[in-house]
């Protein structure tokens, strides 16, 4: 049932002639374009509020997002919004939040997408106690990190990924990127409007200080330190003084994920893919998201714990190497519980 917080949210109730109306049991909504905003989602902090709605004529349950401030139409606001918005359309990754259609009604650009049951990064961490299991933590950072580069292909860089941009789908536990209001066209300069930083909430890039041009390497940054904060339930810098810190001639190291959780709690190289990825000098990260997959990926099947091959599968294979037919016959008759001849 909707409350008065709809309409304070859209704050247009009157002043851009939307009215609410109440069906016959009570519960309000307002029409929007095409759409019936029926409920609020989330109170967002980004430049959109989110509403469940429903298409007038085909009945369908999307999520809109309706920007918060109102911008003239032919705003170079307006165009850079509509132009990054059609070509996050072209992404096509369950990961990546789909946009169905955008448009421009009552002095707001909105855009839909699919409904779904989900919730912020970073209370879902909280609700975890602050960290994820190392296992849920790798399966995770390999979803986004093909998310990213998805975006990537089609010349999409995010800039600002953090923990609030980063939503959960709570029915599957799977991430997606959820908010996407600072992605640029790595193409184009002009359409990013000054006054959005580019700079993720909790982990700012040392390249965003120096004034440097912001790309792909941006993003891996952010991914790794997101990495790290699921991994280890902490954030690999100072919570302050991040100028400060990344200016330093001599920055400390990042503290190493096996001194905090213990030896063995993770993979070796997939650590060491994760700290590449945090390299303050862009030169020395993974070049692209595909090489950072690509890392993750073989780093968890190098690293493969040898305590997970089955006592019986490891005697088979010491026999193999002794060649001891006749123990390689009973061996295999045991692992398949059988009786041998």
């Amino acid at each position: 049932t909707c409350t008065l917080d709809l309409y304070s949210a859209l704050n247009c109730e009157g002043l851009f002639g939307l009215v609410s109306s109440t069906d016959k049991s009570g519960k309000r909504s307002i029409p929007f374009g095409k759409f019936v905003l029926v409920k609020r989602l989330r109170k967002s902090g980004g430049l959109f509020n989110s509403f469940a709605a429903v298409h007038r004529e085909t009945k369908e349950k999307v999520e809109i997002r309706i920007l918060k401030n109102p911008t003239p139409e032919r705003s170079p606001l307006t165009k850079r919004f509509i132009h990054e918005l059609k070509l996050l359309a072209k992404v096509k990754h369950p990961s990546v939040i789909p946009v169905f259609n955008a448009g421009y009604k009552n002095g707001r650009l909105y855009f839909t997408t699919v409904l779904r049951k989900s919730v912020r990064l970073d209370k879902y961490l909280a609700a975890k106690g602050g960290k994820l299991p190392a296992d849920l933590a790798q399966r995770f950072a390999l979803t986004l990190v093909e998310a990213v580069e998805a975006m990537h292909k089609h010349n999409i860089i995010h800039r600002s990924l953090s923990t609030t941009a980063i939503y959960v789908d709570v029915s599957k536990d799977v991430p997606f990127i959820g908010e996407c209001e600072t992605a640029k066209d790595m193409r184009i300069k002009s359409l990013t409007a000054n006054g959005f930083p580019p700079l993720a909430e909790s982990v700012p890039t040392p390249e965003a200080f120096s004034g440097a041009e912001l790309d792909e390497r941006t993003d891996i940054f952010h991914l790794c330190a997101i990495f790290y904060l699921l991994i280890s339930g902490k954030y690999p810098f100072p919570d302050d003084q991040y100028a400060r810190y990344f200016r330093r001639e001599k920055p400390q190291p990042v503290a190493s994920l096996q001194s905090i959780l213990g030896p063995n709690a993770l993979p070796a190289h997939f650590e060491r893919a994760i700290l590449k990825g945090l390299s303050l000098s862009p030169d020395e990260r993974h070049p692209t998201a595909a090489a950072l997959s690509k890392a993750l990926r073989e780093a968890t099947s190098v690293d493969e714990p040898v305590a997970q091959i089955s006592p019986e599968v490891m005697g088979l294979l010491k026999m193999f190497e002794e060649q001891d037919q006749s123990a390689i016959k009973k061996a295999f008759a045991k692992a398949a519980e059988l009786t041998p001849e």
